[in-house]
């Protein structure tokens, strides 16, 4: 668990934003036949993408 909180807090805000949108593919992709599995990869997938964006926003508009 500590390699992934350490690979999570060094990760570029826009690699978590094209991967948010990777997962998010992919759950759609998976939505027809595993519908808990594509509702727990949008839920990554969205944190993905609001812990990115505010990184983003962080370091560029308010610094």
């Amino acid at each position: 668990m500590k390699k992934v909180w350490n690979w999570y807090r060094s990760v570029s805000a826009m690699l978590l934003i094209v991967l948010s949108f990777g997962i998010g593919l992919l759950s759609k992709l998976v939505e027809i036949k595993f519908e808990d599995l594509a509702m727990g990869l949008q839920l990554i997938a969205f944190f993905f993408l609001i812990s990115g964006l505010i990184r983003f926003f962080d370091k560029t508009v308010f610094k």
